[in-house]
């Protein structure tokens, strides 16, 4: 538990460049499992769920220097692939302040989660 906590609060950068070190190919392995694709996301949507964002890199944005853009890129990619849809996020991994509660809301986000 301590090394998952510890490894979560490294910037992304950092821990991409360990999970690539300790396990060569881990990293795209790992993301490919947690995103979903264009056919798995348009059979979402045709039956009747909502989107959400959840950060482009799914990093928890506590440690991000670019917190804005990410929420940006974030819901822009949304309202591009769901129109219409209410413009909600869950922080990922639950980490979150009130700057980036700020900032989502600057962004545009109604709905915020942790």
């Amino acid at each position: 538990r301590r090394l998952s906590a510890w490894m979560a609060e490294q910037p992304h950068a950092q821990r991409q460049a360990l999970l690539e070190r300790a396990a060569p190919g881990v990293w795209n392995a790992v993301a490919e499992r947690q995103m979903l694709n264009d056919e798995e996301l348009g059979a979402w949507l045709q039956a009747g769920m909502e989107l959400g964002s959840h950060g482009v890199s799914h990093a928890p944005l506590t440690h991000s220097g670019q917190t804005a853009d990410e929420l940006r890129q974030s819901l822009q990619r949304l309202r591009a692939r769901a129109e219409g849809m209410p413009a909600n996020m869950s922080f990922p991994h639950g980490a979150c302040n009130t700057d980036l509660l700020r900032q989502a809301r600057e962004a545009g986000y109604g709905c915020l989660f942790t």
